[in-house]
């Protein structure tokens, strides 16, 4: 068994654990029928319990919201008894028309993955068969020693002697490991319908087990779903089997009670799909993440929100102590406004972003001459038409994003730098310096998988590859500017400009509101301080700017410069550490492909994970991703972004459209609108669609 086994048991608590992957599906009313007896019954939705009921039930939680409940008819197959648990036991029967009572609670949501345990001192010695005297019930009345959080269940408690004591799910003090008891709880979430099966198959000394209603409140010895009970005579550990079918997309109140006595003991516990996949054991990555992201720029940002739809929790770390706002990518394409729209960020981009952005050209440097262009406004009325907003902005819509809808399944840590990555066949880490005032601690984060989406510098793939990254680095310097220029407005300019021209080639873009303009260049100088750089600007502002302005005529309010390269790693996935976005590869920016092939990086590995994590696919389908996403960047990304470049860098601008194949193929398309409108929404050979690697083939897509 594998580290994703707790996929879908979430306990709803106020600790900071993440949520299960699990989204549930709103239902009025579902069918429950046990799969050992013929008796059926729907999920209660008018089940109440009293007050004072649950306020005994100290481990609920503040986040989850009081809907439906569910009621569950079963019988209990065991090798020490056999009972059915009744539908409503007489202590449920006489509270539900208690003044006060409050509907069972049912989370429409979940955000913390595991089970909520509390530890008590237990004064019951096992003496006879059935340990008759270790009542569960007894401890609502009291107050427990300890309380967390765990994915890992059960286990073996072997003192030396009654006085040892030691740490029991990873708890931060020791805890006597004699005559204690534990008692968990949480939310079961159906992925799939059919079978479950709860099968308990050691167990000493007792082990007691509810589900739905009872479980929330109103569980005692009697109206158990499943018990397994320590013969103490006859030295004969307890056991028990449990079936039921359950529907899909429902949250079930699930608890179970141990109690241990004396001379140690322990117990086995697991919970099995319909698929096949254990939900629970005690073979666990005792994690509170499933998914470790680094980075916190859009790639990063992304694949935490797109997880999140699907109830994936991760953990996003930057080393930065705020969001980049570095100027980079302006224009995405629609692919990438595709990935957008599922990860339900669309609508803010095209809030913030200009009204318009009618057209796509290629001047001549020397006399701005228009040498061809894309009509955008063909596509201005589809959904999917070309995103515009600097990149900046779109991380700041992310992160809000991030923040209100992965409440309880994105955590967002900045000042963590990751110093280190590490993995065995379980699980994979990171060390990290998170950085005070003043002061750096040291930690250790586990999870089920590492996602290295921290661009460029990434030091996930310095963990895996040192500095090798193949490639080349390009004989330029890039400059990008935000400009404030009325020549614009003047000269008619409008949408994106490619700038031809073997000295100041280029692009100029409207971008913002309030006249914002990109202007960006190579310089084709090389070993040049930035100083040294930035003093040559007024040169190629004058020779690429409409009305060729001097400095005083337009004002520059950002600056960044870069050097550009054309890199790709060797494999994107090593064992449990995958790469996505600029950590796996670079291309320079000329065509808008190097954000575009990130985001779409991202949402296919989202899909995969999906997939992976709701037993839609195996676990291979990682490494697809890896396979798929690099042989994408090497056959089409990396040679088109080079065949961009120098198309406006090293062509001659007097005979480029003669020339250039790509300018032959849009003069043809500028003879049909139509064929026009369907070249610029096409589907890209730079996507692809994981989910046709479900074993179903059914895809989970965000409308």
């Amino acid at each position: 068994m594998n580290s994703k086994t707790l996929i879908s048991v979430l306990a709803c608590l106020s600790v900071g654990v993440s949520a299960g992957p699990c989204k549930p599906v709103t239902s009025q009313a579902t069918q429950v029928t046990s799969a050992t007896t013929e008796l059926s019954t729907s999920i209660d939705l008018t089940t109440t319990i009293s007050a004072s009921e649950a306020a005994s039930t100290t481990e609920l939680s503040s986040q989850i919201t009081e809907e439906s409940t569910t009621e569950i008819a079963t019988t209990t197959t065991a090798a020490d008894t056999t009972s059915e648990a009744p539908t409503t036991t007489t202590e449920e029967a006489t509270t539900t028309t208690t003044t006060g009572a409050a509907q069972c609670p049912t989370p429409s949501a979940c955000n913390n993955l595991g089970f909520d345990w509390a530890y008590y001192s237990n004064p019951a010695q096992n003496t006879d068969t059935t340990y008759s005297s270790f009542v569960p019930q007894s401890f609502k009345q009291v107050n427990p020693i300890y309380i967390g959080t765990t994915r890992q269940i059960g286990g073996l408690f072997q003192p030396s002697n009654a006085a040892q004591s030691g740490p029991i799910y990873g708890s931060t003090q020791d805890l006597s490991l004699d005559y204690f008891a534990l008692n968990h709880h949480g939310y079961l979430y159906t992925c799939d319908a059919g079978t479950y099966k709860f099968d308990i198959p050691y167990s000493n000394d007792a082990l007691y087990l509810w589900l739905g209603a009872k479980a929330y409140a109103g569980w005692n010895s009697v109206n158990a779903d499943a018990k397994a009970l320590y013969n103490q005579p006859d030295h004969i550990a307890g056991s028990a089997h449990f079936e039921i079918d359950l529907p899909a997309g429902v949250y079930i109140p699930i608890r179970f009670v141990y109690g241990q006595a004396q001379y140690g003991g322990g117990f086995t516990f697991t919970v099995t799909a319909p698929n096949g996949q254990v939900l629970v054991g005690n073979d666990v990555t005792a994690s509170p993440y499933i998914i470790i992201i680094v980075g916190a720029g859009p790639s990063g940002l992304l694949l935490a929100l797109l997880l999140a739809q699907k109830n994936i929790p991760s953990v996003v770390l930057e080393s930065w102590p705020h969001l980049d706002t570095r100027l980079r990518a302006t224009q995405y394409g629609v692919p990438a406004t595709r990935v957008f729209r599922r990860a339900g960020i669309l609508d803010d981009i095209r809030k913030a972003s200009i009204a318009r952005f009618p057209s796509i050209c290629w001047r001549r440097v020397s006399d701005h001459e228009k040498l061809i262009s894309l009509d955008l406004s063909l596509v201005e009325d589809d959904p999917d038409r070309m995103t515009i907003l600097p990149l900046g902005e779109i991380i700041q819509i992310l992160y809000q994003h991030c923040l209100e809808r992965g409440e309880g399944l994105i955590d967002v840590k900045f000042n963590h730098e990751v110093t280190n990555v590490g993995q065995d066949d379980k699980s994979a880490y990171v060390d990290v310096n998170i950085k005070g005032e003043g002061r750096i601690e040291k930690a250790r984060l586990t999870a089920d998988y590492v996602v290295g989406c921290d661009g460029a510098s990434s030091a996930v793939r310095r963990s895996l590859f040192g500095r090798d990254w193949p490639g080349q680095t390009l004989p330029y310097r890039f400059v990008v500017q935000n400009v404030y220029y009325d020549g614009f407005q003047k000269h008619n300019w409008d949408g994106g400009n490619y700038m031809v021209d073997n000295d100041h080639w280029g692009l100029i873009a409207r971008r913002g509101k309030g006249g914002l303009w990109r202007v960006t260049y190579g310089d084709p100088v090389t070993g040049l301080t930035d100083e040294e750089y930035l003093a040559r600007r007024p040169a190629h502002m004058k020779a690429m700017l409409p009305g060729h302005p001097d400095p005083g005529q337009y004002r520059i309010e950002q600056t960044n410069l870069y050097n550009i390269h054309n890199r790709c790693v060797e494999s994107f996935k090593v064992g449990r550490v995958i790469l996505a976005g600029d950590a796996a590869h670079v291309c320079n920016p000329m065509g808008g492909y190097g954000c575009m092939t990130a985001v779409l990086d991202v949402g296919g590995l989202a899909d995969c994970f999906i997939g992976y994590y709701h037993g839609l696919a195996n676990e291979d389908i990682l490494d697809k991703y890896a396979e798929v996403r690099r042989d994408i960047f090497v056959k089409y990304v990396d040679p088109r972004s080079i065949k961009n470049l120098n198309r406006v860098a090293a062509s001659d601008p007097h005979t480029v459209l003669e020339t250039d194949k790509f300018f032959g193929i849009l003069k043809d398309l500028q003879l049909d609108k139509s064929d026009m409108r369907a070249f610029l929404l096409k589907l890209s050979s730079i996507e692809y669609d994981f989910t046709k690697h479900y074993k179903s083939n059914q895809k989970f897509r965000t409308k």
